[in-house]
Order: C-alpha cells, then structure tokens, then sequence
C-alpha cells in the first residue's frame, strides 16, 4: 500500500511534518494547498468566504501576475482539480471552481493573514490650519506642513495566536522632520464584545531618523512586534487598531505615507533593524516610481480585501450580509489587462526579476553602538557600496528605546 493509500487526516498530518511532500506529486500539491484553506476559513470563519467573493477579480488578478514564476505548480494543481479558467463567481461555491482561487490558497492565505494596509483620507486626523495633499492614485498621504497629525484605523487579523512585525513604507521629501517624534501603538482587542479590554503596545524611532534616511527614497520603517493571544472563541477574526500619533508639540513636514504592513517575523528580520531603504544607484538618472516598490495587484487586491472584512465583520458577524460586488466601471478595469500584462506588473515589481529596469539597492540599517559612526553614515551615502554589501551597514550613535 503506497503513501497516498492512507486516510487524508494521516496525509495531511505527514504533510505537516515534511512539507517539502508537496513536491513529491500532484496529490500532495493539491493537499498542502488545501491546507491554507482549512487555516483561512478556520482563523477567519465562514464569513471569510464573503470576503473572497467580493474581492474575488483583484485576488485572481494578483494571482495570475504570479504566473510568471508559478504557473507550472499552479497549472498543475488546476488540471488535477478540473478548474474553469475565468469561472463567474456569483457565491462561495464558485470559488471553489475558479482557477487562480482554488489553485493558489497558500498566497491567499498570506495575502489576507498578513496583508499591507493602505490608506485612505478618512484615516487620518488632520486640523484645517495644516497643509497636506492625499493622493486618491496611490492611496498616500502627504504631510507639507503639520502639528496636530493623527492617524486611525482599525483592522481585523487571523484569530489565532501569534506574533506580528509593525512595519510601515514611507518616503521623506526635502525637507523632512518631525518623524522622529511620532508615537506609533497597536491596540489588540482580546474580547469582541467588550471594546473596553485591550492590550496596548506603544513603538516609538529614533529621534534623529530624519537624518540618516535619504530624501526622496522610500524606506520600510521597522517599529517591532506585537503578539495576538489565543482567543475564546477561534471562528472571529482579532480586531486591531492601528494608531498614529505626535509625542510633542514638534512640527511634522515632507513625510509621505504610503501603507502600513504586518508580516510575521522571520529568520532574515532577526536583526533589530530600523529601518530598510531603496534606492537606485547615482549613475542612472531615473527616479524610483511608484511601481518600483509597490506592486500595484497586491494593492488593488489588499484594499478590496480591507474594505469588503470591513464592512462585514463590523455587521457583528451578520450571516445574511449582502455580498458588496464591485461596481462595473471597476469590473470591467479589473478584467481589461491580460494574462501577460499582470505577470508584467509582478515582474517589474520583484526583486530578482530580470526584465526588471530599475537596478534595487536595498540598505538594511540596524543599531549595533556608538563606535565609527561618522564612517558608517559616509559610507551608507557612497556610491562605494555592492549589492553584496548592503547588509547591516548602519552604526547608531546611541541606544535608543
């Protein structure tokens, strides 16, 4: 009797164990994808199946822009399945017949569990004497002139328990100050039902932050982590507010927010970094844009997930919640661009990608003392660096916490 003879609770457990099973054969691929989908509806609940459905076109579009590096496991995964390609999704049975859905669970379950978040003009606190200008495009704010910033919003995570980075993407413009002073928390809510009961984490930066990144780069501002608790009840999703704000009476300007982003900590973020920073080297003329470092499927697909998680979990759970389908000027857009031209978008956006024009030097900046540090802040701004050398190249002046 083979491997694959055995009952698909002791399969799925094997798989668990050795993941790299799923390599073996199409029977495990399948298997190992379907596991994301027991995690997503287990850690979100049924109502996640309505979120799926009205968010449906950017995830298969941001799936398809994968194609590029995946389409061979995905393909395979779909044939042995018998998907329909480009299936109308009207209810949560039909995603369960869509190619690009049912084929491609695991990069659904990380697309919504750890999902940026964008922003919109409502998010943010702003007094009629401060100057600013929010981009509908890109979905980011610009601070000109400020001293009252605040920012709010609340999400909803995965309710099972863990650890989370706070990280958020940002560019300085010239000139730039007031960053160094803004207070960032997380406010985690144990009990759905009590909004009075949180668990508060506070995350503040260097004050001299605006001095060691380059204007006109974007950077990744790495904050810290923040757990999620086990809940009582695992079918709700853990509620999140994120808040923004200033510690002083300091004046804020040239700072352009783009997302926030929550990921979960890894091996190669270990390091207590402060922050990671993009850039392209002197010789080329051309500028970063926006596509360089946000790959604009993901943030189609993350604020329909967002917006759609949010009007139905804030319903109270409500199971007869109408499904919000996108309007049709916005359907029609999202099913314009072909096959091609999304895995286009994905490979400009990657890292390694060859056909990528942009030359990335990405800096990752960490804290390590007081010793050489005039040398090293000369050395971040050289034009001396490989790509090779880019790791931990940063030496703070002093502690900081």
């Amino acid at each position: 009797m083979g491997i694959t003879c055995l009952p698909i609770e002791l399969e799925t457990r094997i798989l668990q164990l050795a993941p790299e099973l799923r390599s073996a054969n199409t029977h495990y691929l399948s298997l190992y994808n379907d596991t994301f989908r027991q995690r997503l509806f287990g850690e979100y609940g049924a109502a996640i199946g309505k979120v799926l459905v009205a968010s449906h076109l950017e995830i298969r579009n941001y799936i398809k822009g994968f194609d590029c590096i995946r389409y061979h496991s995905r393909n395979a995964v779909a044939r042995a399945l018998g998907l329909v390609d480009g299936c109308e999704i009207a209810g949560v049975d039909d995603l369960f017949a869509s190619q690009h859905i049912q084929d491609s669970w695991e990069l659904i379950y990380y697309l919504i569990k750890y999902r940026k978040i964008f922003f919109h003009k409502k998010d943010f606190i702003i007094q009629q004497s401060d100057k600013y200008h929010f981009d509908d495009q890109q979905n980011a704010m610009s601070i000109v002139w400020s001293n009252s910033l605040k920012f709010s919003k609340m999400v909803y995570l995965g309710s099972s328990p863990g650890m989370y980075n706070l990280s958020i993407g940002l560019m300085l413009e010239s000139p730039a100050y007031g960053l160094g002073t803004t207070k960032f928390s997380v406010e985690v809510y144990d009990d759905e039902e009590d909004s009075s009961k949180f668990h508060a984490h506070d995350f503040y930066t260097a004050s001299i932050i605006d001095d060691l990144v380059q204007k006109n780069s974007f950077f990744v501002l790495n904050l810290g982590r923040f757990p999620v608790h086990q809940k009582v009840s695992h079918q709700h999703p853990t509620k999140v507010r994120l808040v923004m704000d200033e510690t002083g009476l300091n004046v804020k300007a040239g700072l352009k927010f783009f997302y926030v982003d929550l990921k979960p900590p890894s091996i190669y973020l270990q390091d207590q970094y402060i922050f990671w920073e993009l850039t392209t080297p002197a010789a080329q003329k051309s500028k970063l844009q926006y596509q360089d470092f946000v790959n604009v499927l993901e943030k189609q697909a993350s604020m329909k997930i967002n917006d759609s998680i949010d009007r139905i979990f804030e319903n109270t759970y409500n199971t007869e919640f109408s499904i919000l389908q996108p309007p049709e000027e916005s359907r029609a857009t999202s099913d314009s661009r072909s096959n091609h031209e999304l895995q286009q978008i994905t490979e400009h956006f990657c890292v390694y990608s060859k056909s990528n024009e942009i030359s990335r030097k990405i800096k990752f900046v960490t804290v390590i003392g007081q010793r050489d540090f005039e040398e090293s802040k000369d050395a971040i701004y050289s034009e001396k660096l490989e790509l090779g050398d880019d790791r931990h190249i940063l030496r703070w002046r002093t502690n900081w916490g």
